[in-house]
């Protein structure tokens, strides 16, 4: 091998030995990171603005607000990047404490102060800032599909309330550029037509170009989580930079950008892809640093937004004019090292995540959701009705009326279809009567048959009764789960015990299984005897109906201190339904207990009293009606349990059924009363 060749070589290797060292020591050598709370004098200001504002909202000193605010709004004195320390003044009167109490006093002060001082319109500003922040914690800061009908109705009352003092604030003689942003976020939750926002953004611009948190709140607006579309922002920002002086362009480009990067979402700021225009935003940077080499926060800032745009250049340019001091509001120290790291020795960029690949699931758009609805009401008012039809039916034929019957079928599955359970209800209180005004073929036998048969039918009936609520909230569930996603099934469960859907699930499931129970009594007994639709004994049935009342208020009052979370959780989904009242209160007051009570205390009782006695009835019956309700823990369930217990002696010592649907119902009402009063959370 030649010599030339080997020293050339070893020369090669010795330069890339030398570069690395190089790097290396380079790396070593850099400045420990050095926190600096206090970048510049306007950042010192606005921390001893924070702490005079809160200490004069303590003091609840309505004259101190106002003069703070009008010295605010006289000097226009702001922060580096362009936030008005009147927005920051205003974000410490609008930022809420934590308790519900505290709360409600802190808007009752803001009420007192707007009172006090028509004229003033700090006060109203104010006032909005903190109903739209008690809208919010209201609300949740979850997705839309987690938020309860309650949170919902929450949120856009306050969101309403805020916005009418917004109006009436606008006539006032004193104005405020704090009005316009306390309009954006007021906005942003009410869904403001884009014509009508951009309309009172553009005002708002005009008359002060330099208040920072208008392109702020407006570009967070223009994301496609609220109401824009994927670049949207970064063509308005353009739009807004071209409309400058061609000298002033880039360093309003940069400005603009720098306020983009304050919203409340990481993620956004993205460079390239027709998005963000780097160069313009570093050129922009460039020029407002040579017009201010001393301002540690326009250097803070654009070395943040250079590793955004992947640019380790400048990012070590700045890194080395600003040694190792850092913004701890910015980044972290683990965060700064990281982007040090990466300027200097190749490192992964901190701020800048891979990008994941996540299985998409298909979307449906609302039309078809809600055209799935319909179909699934539909099938499931169609599917109920002809069930109903056909029990119907079978009472009609057991009695020697098998076109009564089949007339009885098709109005209960036509008349179901606009009306629901009412249709096929209206139809079977029909056929009844009919039957009443025949010849009954029932004989006066007095014979019950089998408590075997007894026992198969009546669990036959029970499964049948948490059967049909499970097959009719699986397809009625879909079109939620299509909306919300399939992750979010509670949250599905939720809505549907909110808008009523399950308390109707549930009053079909009961009017069939009345149905159902009636056509199993068959003609051994008269269909009253059978049932136990008896006259009861007046006297007894009022003593012992008032005694059990007050047994069953005790013991749930009682009961209510060993709830299990279990308990604690099914409770709390029923209470759901209190948003939806008429169905909440005919599910539980009347189709339940109705259903329930003609089943263990009417069929069954009547069909094991005499073979089994009372006391071997009353167990197997309550048993059985404890076992129906299996989404409860064990403390509910033997509240469920002794309640059972107490239906069947009050139906032995009346002589009826009827007290017991009373005493079932008002036992019910007590819950439904306790829902609207102090629900559970």
């Amino acid at each position: 091998m030649p010599a030339s060749f080997l020293s050339s070589a070893i020369a090669r290797w010795f330069a890339i030995a030398l570069f690395f060292w190089a790097l290396a020591l380079s790396a070593a050598d850099l400045p420990p990171a050095e926190p600096v709370k206090v970048p510049t004098p306007a950042y010192g200001r606005c921390l001893e603005l924070i702490e005079q504002t809160r200490q004069v909202l303590a003091a609840e000193n309505i004259d101190g607000l106002e003069a703070l605010a009008a010295e605010l709004r006289t000097s226009k004195e702001r922060l580096d990047g362009g936030t008005w320390l009147l927005s920051t003044y205003y974000g410490v009167l609008g930022g809420l404490p934590d308790g519900e109490q505290e709360q409600a006093g802190r808007i009752a002060f803001f009420e007192k102060w707007v009172a006090g001082h028509p004229e003033s319109i700090t006060a109203r500003v104010a006032l909005a800032r903190a109903l739209t922040s008690y809208a919010w914690k209201a609300r949740g800061s979850g997705t839309s599909d987690t938020v309860s009908n309650e949170g919902w109705k929450l949120f856009g009352d306050r969101l309403a309330q805020a916005h009418q003092i917004l109006d009436d604030a606008r006539n006032l003689t004193q104005k405020c550029p704090g009005w316009y942003e306390a309009a954006q976020i007021v906005a942003l939750g009410e869904g403001w037509e884009t014509e009508e926002y951009f309309e009172m953004v553009g005002e708002a611009i005009n008359k002060e170009p330099t208040y920072g948190r208008y392109y702020t709140n407006a570009c967070y607006w223009m994301l496609p989580r609220w109401y824009g579309d994927e670049g949207e922002f970064e063509g308005w920002i353009a739009g807004l930079a071209k409309a400058r002086p061609e000298a002033d362009q880039d360093r309003q480009y940069a400005f603009l950008v720098w306020m983009a990067d304050r919203m409340p979402v990481k993620g956004e700021i993205v460079f390239g892809d027709d998005r963000l225009d780097w160069a313009r935003t570093r050129e922009g940077f460039l020029e407002w640093i040579a017009s201010e080499p001393d301002n540690l926060m326009v250097r803070f800032q654009l070395t943040r937004l250079a590793l955004l745009a992947g640019d380790r250049e400048t990012a070590r340019e700045q890194f080395d004019s600003t040694g190792g001091r850092y913004f701890p509001e910015m980044w972290t120290q683990e965060t700064f090292e990281a982007a040090r790291k990466y300027a200097y020795e190749d490192g992964p960029n901190p701020l800048i995540k891979p990008k994941r690949t996540e299985q998409q699931t298909p979307r449906f758009d609302y039309e078809t959701i809600r055209n799935i609805g319909i179909g699934v009401h539909v099938l499931l008012a169609l599917a109920g009705g002809f069930l109903a039809g056909m029990l119907l039916m079978v009472i009609a034929w057991q009695r020697n009326e098998v076109w009564a019957g089949v007339i009885t079928v098709f109005v209960a599955v036509l008349t179901s279809l606009p009306f629901g359970t009412i249709g096929s209800l209206v139809a079977g209180c029909g056929l009844l009567l009919y039957l009443r005004s025949r010849p009954a073929r029932e004989t006066a036998v007095d014979g019950c048959g089998s408590p075997w048969v007894t026992l198969l039918v009546a669990l036959g009936l029970a499964f049948a009764y948490l059967g049909l609520q499970v097959l009719a909230v699986i397809p009625a569930i879909v079109p939620l789960l299509l909306e919300m996603g399939v992750k979010h099934q509670q949250a599905a469960v939720e809505r549907m015990m909110t808008n009523g859907m399950a308390e109707r699930i549930l009053i079909s499931s009961a009017w069939l299984v009345i149905l159902g129970t009636m056509a199993c009594c068959g003609t051994r007994m008269r269909l009253t005897e059978r049932l136990g639709l008896l006259r009861p004994k007046l006297k007894a049935s009022l003593i012992w109906l008032f005694v059990f009342f007050l047994v069953v208020a005790g013991l749930g009052y009682v009961i209510d201190s060993f709830l299990d979370t279990r308990s604690l959780e099914a409770l709390r989904l029923m209470q759901l339904g209190r948003h939806s009242p008429v169905s909440f209160i005919l599910c539980l007051c009347l189709f339940a207990p109705v259903a329930e009570e003609l089943l263990f205390r009417g069929y069954a009782y009547t069909g094991w009293i005499r073979s089994m006695g009372w006391g071997l009835t009353a167990l197997v019956s309550s048993l059985l009606f404890t076992a129906i309700h299996f989404q409860y823990g064990w403390a509910a369930l033997a509240y469920v349990f002794v309640l059972g217990m107490l239906l069947a002696l009050l139906r032995k010592l009346s002589g009826s059924v009827l007290p017991c649907i009373v005493l079932h119902s008002l036992a019910n009402a007590i819950f439904v009363v306790s829902s609207f009063v102090s629900p559970l959370e």
